[in-house]
């Protein structure tokens, strides 16, 4: 019966790993289409008008292809399971994924508020405003569907990537807003060198944003341990169990899709071996409810309270 429970229970996790990773494979297609996409109408608009404040934004939509990209492909490695040479499985591809676009986005923050500043310096009058405004608020529509859509799948799915990108394009959603301001008071009024002012507004935020995110990709791959909730979770379910009487040891770290968590429990130093099994066994059941997509290592020690 026990055999069959964890083959039942591998099953299921199988299954529920396929799903998170068609969910997010889907979801990089389309922020990959949205990017290419917005891509093509912004230079077309950014050519025409000489807008800094556009030229930020077309910056950004270009770094989010890349960074879109990056992601797309990482997230299809990132999913594969695992194999002979990489048994803990291949999560770690999303952490250099989103490595790569903190390193992206800190640079153009960087370059944004360079060419920003000159722009306040000598400010230049913007051309066909009313394309800018248009193409803005085209951005805002489509980024708004796309965040909805990847709100969703880390709920879903947990992914550290996804998530990354999800907090990127809700910042776009304030850029595009702030590109419709830009436009409009460099235009309809005499504060010309507004259109400047948001350009290095918005490379602020991408050293912001980089900084971020690249702090995030780091405790993933230095094994950063589950959140302090998380783990008093973990503590709280073992401990729960009638026959165990101490718990020690505990350690967790995340590998993209995948958590992993191993501890010692202490038990009855006068039971079976197949009794402590069991045990171990039970409690493992009982994580598996509220972690579903973790992988746990029991060890089993007699219980020795001199060494409390």
């Amino acid at each position: 019966m026990s055999s069959n429970h964890n083959h039942n229970r591998q099953d299921h996790k199988i299954e529920a790993t396929a799903i998170s990773a068609k969910a997010m494979r889907m979801v990089t297609t389309v922020s990959v289409s949205f990017a290419m996409l917005l891509l093509i109408f912004k230079a077309i608009v950014w050519w025409r008008s000489h807008s800094m404040a556009m030229l930020a934004s077309l910056a950004d939509t270009a770094l989010d292809l890349v960074t879109s990209s990056v992601m797309f492909m990482a997230v299809r490695y990132a999913v594969t399971p695992a194999d002979d040479d990489h048994r803990f499985g291949h999560g770690k591809a999303e952490a250099l994924a989103a490595l790569v676009q903190a390193v992206l986005t800190f640079g153009s923050g960087i370059a944004l508020i360079m060419s920003g500043g000159q722009h306040m310096l000598h400010p230049q009058p913007v051309s066909v405003p009313l394309e800018g405004i248009t193409v803005s608020v085209f951005a805002i529509v489509t980024t708004f569907v796309l965040v909805l859509l990847q709100k969703k799948v880390v709920r879903d799915t947990g992914s550290v990537a996804i998530e990354a990108d999800h907090v990127h394009y809700i910042g776009d959603l304030w850029l595009n807003l702030s590109v419709i301001v830009a436009l409009a008071l460099a235009s309809y009024t005499l504060w010309h060198s507004a259109d400047g002012f948001f350009a290095v507004a918005i490379g602020v935020y991408f050293l912001w944003g980089g900084w971020r995110t690249g702090g995030s990709a780091l405790d993933m791959l230095m094994d950063r341990e589950w959140s302090a909730e998380q783990s008093a979770a973990v503590m709280t379910l073992v401990t729960a169990h009638k026959d165990v009487r101490h718990v020690h040891e505990l350690r967790t770290r995340t590998a993209g899709l995948h958590k992993f968590a191993q501890f010692h429990i202490w038990v009855d130093p006068h039971l079976s071996v197949m009794q402590g099994h069991d045990i171990a066994h039970a409690v493992e059941t009982e994580l598996h409810k509220r972690f579903p997509q973790a992988e746990f290592l029991i060890h089993v020690e007699p219980d020795n309270p001199d060494e409390r």
